[in-house]
């Protein structure tokens, strides 16, 4: 199973949501429906969870570890100029 997670800034303000069944704030995202594209996944879930019309303006692949563990992943941070 793929998840997407997507990142809306506008502003140097960065959205994030609010999980119903507990109190965590979160980035709007979910699982790719088979044959969906990742950033056709994330426009999707942006639409779902926040009612805009997102463009992806990077997609950032996934970097997983060993396939047994797909708990191991790497994380990037991207700063606005």
């Amino acid at each position: 199973m793929i998840g997407v997670n997507i990142a809306i800034i506008q502003d140097n303000s960065l959205l994030l949501t609010q999980r119903e069944d507990f109190e965590v704030w979160y980035l709007p995202g979910g699982v790719v429906e088979p044959g969906e594209t990742l950033a056709q996944a994330a426009m999707r879930k942006a639409k779902e969870e926040t009612r805009l019309d997102a463009e992806p303006a990077l997609v950032i692949q996934p970097s997983a570890g060993p396939a047994t563990d797909l708990r191991a992943t790497r994380s990037l941070r991207i700063e606005a100029q």
